[in-house]
């Protein structure tokens, strides 16, 4: 696997952790126009007055956003260096190369 291959693996993980970000319950809330904690009781199957409806889409937006963050989790940077026997500057330096990387020096 190619450097460059390596960097879209972290890019592509960066987007499901934006993807899970959009699934937090405080934006399920806003979404659904109920509480952070009326989420958290439909995430435990715990009653509450949301519609039945409603509550198995937020099931199914839920499981989504723990997949997303199970598969990003798999493509950090330090494991991928790891993985690929490469060293963290190399990696970002890559991700400079790409304009993908924002140096904050």
């Amino acid at each position: 696997m190619t450097l460059h291959q390596i960097a879209q693996e972290w890019l592509a993980a960066q987007k499901m952790r934006q993807e899970a970000r959009e699934l937090s319950n405080e934006s399920l809330a806003k979404k659904f126009e109920c509480s952070r904690n009326a989420i958290a009781r439909i995430a435990n199957c715990m009653p509450c007055r949301v519609p039945e409806e409603d509550r198995i889409v937020i099931r199914k937006c839920i499981a989504e956003r723990d997949r997303l963050k199970s598969v990003a989790s798999k493509s950090t940077i330090i494991g991928l260096c790891q993985r690929h026997n490469i060293g963290r500057e190399r990696f970002i330096g890559a991700l400079i190369e790409m304009g993908e990387w924002e140096d904050a020096a």
